[in-house]
């Protein structure tokens, strides 16, 4: 047994500038020797071929960068879609499919990005700045993209020279980099687009180190090591499996049997005994992200926001973190991270107040108890918590209905309004926009209660224009002030990144956004 401390909760770092199983093998990826039935994937590649297999708390959703949603996609994406731009393990911006920074005109309106050059996607064909403005394009502007709303403030992606974009803004966007380095900056490769357009998914093709060979929903995600991949001598895999498995002790149990080689996310409960058990590591680290619950403000019982704030008088988040997670997480109520330079040292969260919560139900004369419908996910600890919830609110005037749901139908029901209230867990971004327009801007992807609010919206916007470190700390602290009144989502704690693999795995060096690079990577016997 190994244990990694990669560092302390506060740690501070520098901001940078469905679901029925459906079998998919994709014969024309080539390299598997795989005869269609997906056999290959449970007995491992060729002889000697060295194989990893992970497990993720989530499945993905769709495996198409413009539509993609879940934490579980951003997962798979980070093997097999690079994008301009990627974060260190310091949270340092820095370039991946782009050549270097991009520089910024004068006036903030035209952003230049040089590209990688003898770059090619893993179908062949030649990465260039007509592909990479086809995939920023597409994000832009197709119908129910959700990266359209990171992307909003850009005009217009033009193609300087072969290797150069330049991206015209309608006004300054300091998020821009912060976003390249993410889904937006995802680029896909322009003639599979145009063979499959919409069906994308079904046979995706990028820059990566890995490409997609075989998905079978809710059991495997199979990927390959790529030959045309531009960095392929360090790239020690040659093949990935990656395995959904929703159970938190079967997840534990193969981890130890050494079925699975890597767990992200280890249940609370478990922590302490994989700390002691001989042959695997664990590491613990302060993530990006949070956990919220995100209120419908349209539909149901919490159009009033006094019924909002009564949900929210209703909750101990203290309870939550130490009844369900033993502690190890953080506590919070802002979108903001422990360990980011944007985070709010003098916020104070809203204590547990059972009857001041029923007053405001009262004084907002609905009938009591409240029926909310509480979507989450169907792991075992979210569903734990859900049961915490429903017992905590029940003692407010709310009677909770918890619906465990799998991550797919929860997303679709999600941006559906079918819900009272979800449960959403968000592994975070660097940058403090990420973290926040998405899901408090009228027009943000994760909007999923519909919370709209000019004055907010205006907020977001002036903070989005501010360069200046300390004057985008003050601008954000507003924004989060406004939006925080309307109580359209309720933040609950930071996560902190638990994660355990068998010692064979060699080289995995982790990052706050949650998500494991396997380059540089190595498994042995």
């Amino acid at each position: 047994m190994r244990t990694h401390r990669s560092t302390g909760v506060r740690r501070r770092w520098r901001a940078g500038a469905s679901s029925a199983v459906a079998l998919i093998v994709l014969a024309a990826c080539g390299g598997s020797g795989d005869d269609g039935s997906g056999a290959g994937s449970e007995e491992g590649g060729a002889e000697g071929a060295a194989e990893i297999t992970i497990s993720m708390v989530e499945d993905a959703d769709t495996l198409d960068p413009t539509f993609g949603q879940t934490f579980g996609g951003r997962y798979v994406f980070m093997h097999m879609c690079e994008k301009l731009y990627d974060l260190s393990p310091d949270l340092e911006i820095v370039p991946q499919l782009a050549a270097e920074l991009p520089t910024v005109s004068e006036d903030g309106l035209t952003v230049t990005i040089p590209l990688r050059e003898g770059v090619q996607f893993n179908d062949g064909e030649p990465f260039d700045a007509e592909a990479v403005k086809t995939s920023l394009d597409r994000h832009r502007e197709t119908e129910g993209s959700a990266r359209a709303g990171e992307l909003g403030p850009v005009a217009e992606v033009r193609v300087a020279d072969p290797m150069t974009v330049e991206i015209a803004l309608q006004q300054p966007y300091a998020p821009l980099t912060a976003i390249l380095a993410d889904r937006s900056g995802m680029i896909m490769s322009p003639a599979k687009l145009e063979e499959l357009g919409e069906d994308f998914t079904q046979d995706p093709s990028c820059v990566g180190p890995f490409d997609l060979v075989e998905r079978v929903v809710g059991d495997r995600i199979v990927l390959e090591k790529s030959d045309l991949y531009y960095d392929a001598d360090q790239v020690h895999i040659d093949r990935v499996t990656m395995r959904p498995i929703l159970d938190d002790t079967v997840r534990v149990a193969n981890l130890r049997s050494g079925e699975i080689d890597v767990i992200d996310r280890i249940p609370t409960t478990e922590y302490a005994q994989l700390e002691s058990a001989d042959g695997i590591t664990v590491d613990t680290l302060p993530s990006l992200g949070f956990d919220t619950l995100m209120l419908n403000t349209v539909d149901g019982p919490f159009a009033d926001v006094r019924v909002r704030e009564a949900f929210e008088l209703a909750l101990d988040r203290q309870e939550i973190n130490d009844t369900v997670y033993g502690g190890l997480h953080s506590t919070s109520c802002q979108p903001f991270p422990g360990a980011s330079p944007y985070f709010l040292d003098d916020l104070e969260c809203t204590e547990r107040d059972p009857q001041a919560a029923m007053d405001l139900l009262a004084e907002a004369g609905v009938a009591t108890p409240v029926a909310i419908d509480l979507v989450l996910l169907n792991n075992t600890l979210s569903t734990r918590r859900g049961e915490l919830i429903q017992a905590q609110a029940a003692e407010a005037g709310f009677e909770v209905n918890v619906r465990p749901t799998e991550v797919g139908t929860l997303i679709d029901d999600a941006a559906a309004g079918s819900f009272d209230a979800v449960v959403l867990t968000w592994s975070g971004r660097a940058d403090p926009d990420g973290n926040f327009a998405t899901f408090e801007h009228t027009d943000g992807g994760q909007n999923f209660g519909k919370a709209s609010d000019p004055d907010v919206d205006a907020a977001i916007e002036a903070a989005r224009t501010v360069n200046d470190p300390a004057e985008r700390a003050t601008a954000y602290a507003a924004a989060w002030e406004l939006a925080r009144a309307r109580h359209s989502e309720v933040v609950l704690m930071n996560p902190n990144l638990l994660t355990g693999w068998r010692d064979s795995v060699q080289g995995l060096q982790l990052v706050p956004d949650g998500l494991i690079r396997l380059k540089g990577v190595s498994v042995t016997e």
